[in-house]
């Protein structure tokens, strides 16, 4: 196979189109020219400057953009001159059948076929207009930021939208700066559109892989030279429990993405929103944090020598932050505000990104759809044990309990130990996975499942976000849990809980706001109701609160709270005696 790029002069059917627009000239309504994610940024920049947040400028070359790269380059294929984008087409076909298959052979053919096309991409010339447009935007870009640094990252048009999730799908990168780079990094991003997982993905969900189109934004960094101190997430309401009258923040060091890989949990914040106080900041959960993602400039002054220029690298936490909160009180405050007004703005719950620059301010570098809960409308499934929970304990039937749920639901199934995703052809319909993390690249791998256990992560990493969306019962962050299964399965106790097929069965609950596993496949049920078609009473509905974890989850619906036993408070959630506080 021969493949040569050259360019073809398209420019006389393109003479006066814009190919470059500017944050300021975007909203929320060009979603189809510039993807969800700059239409987002363009909206608050443009519309926002009210409620004090700011957000970095830059500029989104257009989804017109990607469509000319495609269009106007070309590849002598097999003795057969064809666009990029008939390439791309012919190239699809012909793994159809592959791209429907989790087959180890199959997925290895769809992985050297995304590559063939994503190095096609990125050797494309830029049509001469589309060139000239982007330096000079850049140019201007520089002048205005004084010379800053860049995110330049992928904008799908059906990213962020509030039934289906792209996230994670295409590529972003960090700190880059010149022209050449930002040149070269906007066609990766472009050919991102064609990686492994998002090919996958589209395949399943039913998007048409041509008219899933891609924009990529250019925009300073948050905290532009002087570097990131924290950042993470925030929801503007629980994302677990769909409680709306919260706001949930969690954040770590560095730069936000080791949280979504999973490699650091992060701290967090609870905000009640309706306090006669104000905004009540209700918890802080202070995690132990041991890398962070920095820029290179941010690395090479900590004392690090780094053989590249651009782009970021890990780095140890200083051991005196190591057992610190990331944020204070009122930044956690700021940015609960901010997360508020964005959402009303929108009119939807919103799942947001910050971050804390070196220069003590505040950024929001994107807001999308939270596209799970606010999706459920006023209909919710109450799962529960059937069997007697204290006598379970009696029997020591828990494996572990030292994860983090994700959601309310329970589920039980044969476990599948998988180290490497190179395995991971080998879970089958209604497994349970135990891993060590997952990452954008499993997500083909994870519909179907009976549940997930990753023994890394936290409520924001992959694992978390793929479970919340596909509705599987999920506990991450279960330190240990690999090592604690194979000791389980040599033990005699063991054979009790396994099947025909020598299969060791689990059950993954996480009905009470805590990740349980327990041993062997424990009976649950559970109840859908309706909220929307319940009678409104003149007696006010209270909920008798007997475990606190559940609280967010159990006080979304009545008119209040009748009975809260203090002592289950205090030995669950304070864990201190009275006394010791007393004296």
């Amino acid at each position: 196979m021969e493949i040569n790029l050259k360019k073809t002069d398209s420019e006389s059917d393109s003479v006066g189109k814009r190919y470059v627009l500017f944050f300021d000239e975007i909203t929320s309504k060009d979603i189809a020219l510039v993807g969800g994610k700059n239409a987002s940024i363009g909206e608050m920049i443009t519309n926002l400057k009210k409620i004090g947040a700011e957000v970095p400028f830059g500029f989104a070359v257009t989804t017109e953009a990607y469509n000319i790269i495609l269009e106007s380059n070309t590849i002598v294929f097999n003795d057969e001159q064809l666009t990029l984008k008939e390439y791309i087409a012919r190239q699809l076909r012909k793994i159809d059948r592959e791209l429907k298959s989790q087959k180890p052979e199959d997925i290895l053919v769809v992985k050297k076929t995304t590559i063939k096309i994503r190095k096609a991409i990125e050797k494309a010339n830029y049509p001469n207009l589309l060139w000239k447009q982007i330096v000079e935007a850049y140019s201007k870009l520089e002048e205005k930021t004084e010379g800053s640094v860049y995110a330049v990252r992928s904008s799908a048009t059906a990213e962020d939208l509030p039934d289906a999730s792209f996230a994670g799908q295409q590529d972003t990168y960090l700190n880059i700066f010149g022209e050449h780079e930002i040149l070269e990094h906007i066609l990766k991003c472009m050919a991102s559109t064609f990686t492994t997982r998002a090919t996958q993905y589209r395949q399943r969900a039913g998007f048409d892989h041509f008219n899933v189109k891609l924009s990529v934004g250019v925009q300073e960094m948050a905290g532009g030279l002087s570097g990131v101190r924290a950042s993470g997430v925030m929801f503007s309401i629980d994302p677990d429990s769909g409680n709306p009258n919260f706001v949930v923040i969690r954040g770590t060091y560095g730069l936000g993405e080791v949280i979504v890989q999973g490699k650091e949990v992060g701290d967090e914040y609870k905000v009640f929103k309706h306090s006669k106080l104000g905004l009540q900041i209700t918890s802080r959960t202070m995690i132990p944090k041991h890398k962070q993602l920095v820029t290179i400039d941010v690395a090479e002054q900590a004392g690090y020598e780094i053989d590249k220029h651009v782009g970021t690298v890990e780095i140890p936490v200083p051991k005196n932050m190591i057992h610190t909160l990331c944020l204070t009180d009122d930044q956690v405050e700021q940015l609960a505000r901010f997360a508020i007004n964005i959402s009303a703005h929108y009119k939807r719950a919103m799942d947001i990104e910050w971050v804390l620059g070196n220069d003590h301010n505040l950024y929001i570098v994107q807001a999308r759809p939270e596209t799970v809960e606010s999706q459920k409308g006023d209909k919710e499934q109450i799962f529960y044990l059937i069997e007697d929970f204290e006598k379970l304990k009696q029997e020591n039937r828990i494996l572990d309990d030292s994860g983090v749920p994700i959601g309310r639901k329970i589920g039980n199934g044969p476990i599948k130990l998988i180290n490497d995703i190179a395995e991971a052809w080998r879970l089958d319909k209604g497994d349970l996975l135990v891993t060590e993390e997952t990452n954008p690249d499993w997500t083909a791998y994870l519909e179907h499942l009976g549940g997930i256990v990753t023994e890394r992560g936290g409520p924001t990493c992959h694992a978390a976000i793929v479970s919340r969306e596909q509705g599987i019962p999920c506990v991450v962050g279960a330190e240990g849990i690999i090592s604690k299964i194979n000791n389980f399965k040599k033990s005699e106790e063991a054979r009790e809980y396994l099947d025909e097929e020598r299969r060791l069965h689990l059950t993954i609950e996480c009905s009470q706001g805590i990740g349980r596993i327990w041993k062997g496949r424990v009976a649950y049920d559970y109840d859908e109701i309706d909220f929307g078609n319940l009678q409104d009473t003149k007696t006010r509905i209270l909920v008798n609160l007997g475990i606190p974890d559940g609280a967010l989850s159990a006080g979304k619906h009545p008119d209040g709270t009748g009975l809260a036993r203090v002592e289950f408070i205090i030995g669950d959630e304070i864990r201190i005696h009275p006394k010791a506080l007393l004296n």
